[in-house]
């Protein structure tokens, strides 16, 4: 075991057990960094996690790219997630978890095809759905669901957002349904 030689009663660094409740803790910098329960559970109430919704966008335009409005927090642990340019930036270079489900409602057939990009400094990410060779029928959607989860490498202060793209066909009637239905969320995995 390795000691501080910080002088002052309260250590930046430490091992502590509390024998009341059976917990342990691991101080970085002044702060319980990481937490052992009594059951075993460890809890990292630093560790980078969010998890958000989307507006509700209407109409989006044909032959163009859409920021898909991820403004509505369900939480933001460590708060890396700017809600008014609906962007997550890394805290430290790492592999994170990212997962994005963003549900399309009234898309018409005449689009051909969509997509869904997940940007990061390092990669680029796409979800795509061919339109016309997923419908036998030539009928309009009701609605299309685009998933994309995957584990991306991001240096410190790389950022993340996402965007939907429909091509120059059609009208603009698609939807990026809002709420629970299109959500982003990501963690510093390791």
């Amino acid at each position: 075991l390795n000691r501080s030689t910080n002088t002052s009663t309260t250590p930046n660094g430490a091992f502590e057990y509390n024998h009341t409740d059976n917990q342990m803790f691991i101080k970085a910098n002044g702060l319980n960094s990481i937490q052992i329960n009594s059951d075993g559970t460890v809890q990292k109430p630093y560790q980078s996690a969010f998890s958000v919704q989307a507006n509700q966008q209407n109409n989006l335009a044909i032959n163009a790219t859409t920021t898909v409005q991820f403004a509505n927090e369900i939480f933001d642990q460590n708060a890396d997630f700017d809600h008014t340019n609906y962007t997550f930036q890394a805290p430290v270079t790492g592999k994170y978890m990212l997962n994005v489900n963003l549900r399309m409602d009234n898309v018409q057939y005449a689009h051909t095809y969509m997509y869904m990009t997940l940007y990061t400094s390092n990669r680029v990410y796409e979800a795509i759905i061919d339109l016309d060779r997923a419908n036998s029928n030539n009928n309009d959607w009701d609605y299309v669901f685009l998933p994309i989860n995957v584990l991306a490498d991001m240096d410190a202060s790389d950022t993340a957002y996402v965007t939907m793209t429909i091509p120059n066909a059609g009208s603009a009637s698609s939807d990026i349904v809002g709420s629970q239905k299109t959500t982003f969320s990501g963690y510093l995995a390791c």
